[in-house]
């Protein structure tokens, strides 16, 4: 992140308020990935493949993160949290399905503009749903402390989350700076995007 941008370092004195932190976190990814589908069925194939890895990048990074860091809060403090999560990775998996589908096949694949749009639109589910439902959930089960400790990890994990790997490049997986489960799942997830 730069300075000026949601969820930055605030300067001295400035009372922060995590729950609006997180909220901006959240969004500004989903904004991000907005972006960058904005401009998915323009240019070339080869600027568009270069696109296709940096929405990949993108949306597994988010996806990933928000799997390790806001979920198991959910899973833990939330009524019924566990199901809420069994559902929303459930509907997680429909734009990273579609993702799939348009590396295998690329821009010349039939189907191309419909993959496109069943994958913006589960885009949109995902952050509607996330925004509206998710966050609020964290802001009516977690103190002051929880959610600041929340907005801390979510920020790391984040900057740390390794890419996507290219469709084209090495099968090799990434060398994570971060220790733990979160370059397992990431790869997880690189694995059942190659096998869908």
């Amino acid at each position: 992140m730069t300075a000026g941008d949601p969820g930055t370092e605030r300067s001295a004195g400035e009372v922060s308020n995590p729950g609006a932190d997180l909220a901006e976190l959240v969004a500004l990814d989903h904004k991000q990935l907005f972006q960058l589908l904005a401009h998915f069925t323009e240019g070339t194939s080869a600027v568009w493949n270069d696109l296709l890895c940096e929405v990949a990048n993108e949306l597994v990074r988010h996806q990933v993160v928000v799997e390790q860091v806001l979920y198991p809060a959910i899973a833990e403090r939330a009524p019924n949290g566990a199901e809420v999560v069994r559902q929303r990775l459930a509907e997680d998996v429909e734009a990273l399905r579609l993702l799939a589908g348009l590396e295998r096949g690329g821009r010349d694949r039939p189907g191309f503009e419909e993959m496109v749009g069943g994958m913006e639109a589960a885009v949109h589910r995902h952050a509607e749903v996330e925004e509206l439902a998710v966050v609020p959930m964290l802001l009516d089960h977690l103190d002051h402390v929880e959610l600041r400790q929340l907005v801390d990890r979510y920020r790391r994990a984040k900057s740390a989350a390794p890419r996507h790997a290219h469709p084209h490049g090495p099968d090799e997986p990434s060398d994570p700076i971060v220790p733990g489960p979160l370059p397992v799942l990431v790869d997880q997830v690189r694995a059942a995007l190659r096998d869908i």
